[in-house]
């Protein structure tokens, strides 16, 4: 996996994490509440604060080190997913490898500090006469301001989670829709051995004569002989100069025939294509190429001598710009020349009408030229689809664990949610006995989550932002980042907060009047 891919799938653990302990610390000091009856016998026990703070931090520990042995369970069983998935071998190996063990008891130690600390110190700070009267209220004593601030904390990641994802998706519907500069469209790529020596007057006319004899076949409208098609999984790169300069550039490299050009139907812009010779006798460059090299236009690299290996050869035309790897890398120079030794691959044009038949005559005229090799092709848009499988493999991950944080979000709001119900209920029950609707009582839970989902926001937005456009403009191609994904995003969060607290507050709501101010 890429480095960077380490690095994205690593923030997000470390996301799904903060998300996790901001629910624990957030439903704890939202039921402290329940404890401080509790707290005050132990106190007038002779509990010290230090007494008590160790035993809700061990409380924590034993949550923690519960939630990692069911999370090692269920690793391993979504390792028999993952690898295949993306052609992995992972395994866990908790009986060998000591950098596991280390690696679990420093997240169970941080854990339950970043879980339970805050919690325990505020459990711990009630005093013992209020907290036997029962007189510590929800919203004073357990942590109200830092709860809120905590949900504002989840909402920001949740919101930055789903802007994250919306820009990933359309970025990636962008790229693989984006025209690639060149024709993909009905072309096969036949290997040709290399253990054939083209140096040789024989493996010379083996190579020719079998690009003519498929070019006799009915269904073959083209063909090529080449190192590889424009867009490849691996390339070809080298130094060059431009005579009458000091300065060394790079570039890509494309050994290719006269035919090529026209076969992928790259557009030349200035000068003319390649003769099909066995030998190098000029370059033909792309436009990065060209700025690169430091001239103003087309017209005025033609002529001008690069010096490439041992060859000093004028460029003799330009050509657009094309994808030598996937959408998302960047632009490369290029420099295509005619050098029989690079040739190790035959493109052909196959009329789509009855590809199979010319597919096997294709095959037949091929093993005639190498019977001691086994015949094999590949078309060229499933080379290039091929290309893009790590991304969207990648980006499907990154989309899953998204959702992951944002259901766990979910979860401790809906916990949130209901405890203000059940510490509302007699509120709840007045109000409706003085004739409150169950649309104002759903109003009442809401709207203090409508302002810290804003304020989650007004964080959320410009951060993704910075962020998606770093990783954006690595792209040759790529979206703009205009206003409409970022209230996708809050949309998406306003519609799943809704969803949240709705389903408990109407719940509470519903419930007659009666009964909740006779259960108080």
């Amino acid at each position: 996996m890429p480095k960077e891919g380490k690095i994205a799938f690593s923030v997000v653990a470390i996301f799904l994490l903060i998300t996790c302990c901001i629910n624990f610390v957030n439903l704890t000091t939202a039921s402290a509440i329940k404890r401080t009856r509790e707290v005050g016998i132990r106190k007038v026990l002779g509990s010290t604060r230090k007494q008590l703070i160790f035993q809700l931090l061990v409380e924590a520990l034993l949550v923690t080190i519960i939630s990692v042995l069911i999370s090692l369970a269920g690793a391993q069983i979504l390792l028999g997913f993952l690898n295949p998935f993306k052609d992995l071998s992972l395994t866990l190996q908790l009986s060998s490898d000591g950098i596991v063990w280390i690696f679990l008891g420093t997240v169970t130690i941080t854990v339950t500090i970043l879980s339970g600390l805050y919690p325990a110190l505020v459990v711990s700070s009630y005093k013992p006469a209020l907290a036997l009267k029962n007189q510590i209220s929800s919203s004073t004593s357990s942590g109200y301001a830092m709860r809120r601030g905590l949900v504002v904390l989840q909402f920001f990641i949740s919101q930055f989670f789903i802007i994250a994802t919306v820009v990933i998706t359309l970025q990636f519907d962008f790229v693989t829709k984006h025209d690639i500069g060149f024709a993909k469209e009905a072309i096969v790529t036949v290997p040709i051995p290399i253990g054939e020596n083209p140096d040789s007057k024989n493996g010379s006319s083996k190579m020719r004569s079998l690009k003519n004899e498929i070019l006799r076949l009915a269904g073959v409208e083209q063909a090529s002989l080449n190192l590889a098609p424009p867009s490849h999984k691996s390339v070809t790169s080298t130094s060059f100069k431009v005579a009458g300069k000091e300065d060394e550039f790079n570039t890509q490299i494309k050994q290719v025939d006269g035919d090529y050009l026209s076969l992928y139907q790259i557009r030349l812009l200035a000068g003319q294509q390649l003769e099909d010779r066995d030998t190098m006798a000029g370059f033909v460059v792309n436009e990065k190429l060209v700025k690169i090299a430091g001239f103003k236009s087309n017209e005025e690299i033609i002529g001008q001598e690069i010096i490439l290996w041992d060859h000093r050869l004028p460029v003799k035309g330009v050509v657009k710009d094309f994808n030598t790897q996937a959408l998302g890398d960047p632009i490369e120079p290029v420099a295509l020349f005619t050098y029989l030794n690079g040739f190790h691959s035959l493109s052909i044009k196959i009329n789509p009408t009855d590809m199979q038949t010319t597919l096997q005559q294709v095959q037949a005229k091929w093993e005639a030229a190498y019977p001691e090799y086994i015949f094999s092709y590949e078309f060229l848009d499933d080379q290039i689809r091929n290309l893009y499988q790590g991304d969207r493999k990648s980006s499907i991950m990154l989309s899953i664990f998204a959702s992951i944080a944002i259901f766990i979000g979910c979860l401790g709001l809906f916990g949130l949610v209901t405890f203000m119900a059940n510490q509302k209920t007699k509120e709840i029950g007045v109000r409706k006995v003085l004739g409150a609707s169950v649309e104002s009582i759903v109003f009442l839970f809401s709207k203090e989550f409508v302002k810290l989902i804003l304020i989650g926001f007004a964080i959320a937005a410009p951060s993704a932002g910075f962020v998606m456009g770093k990783i954006l403009e690595k792209g040759a191609y790529r979206i703009e980042l205009g206003p409409m994904i970022f209230l996708i995003g809050l949309g998406v969060t306003f519609i799943i907060a809704f969803l949240t607290i709705g389903f408990r507050s109407i719940r509470a709501a519903l419930v007659n009047p009666v009964d909740s101010l006779r259960s108080e």
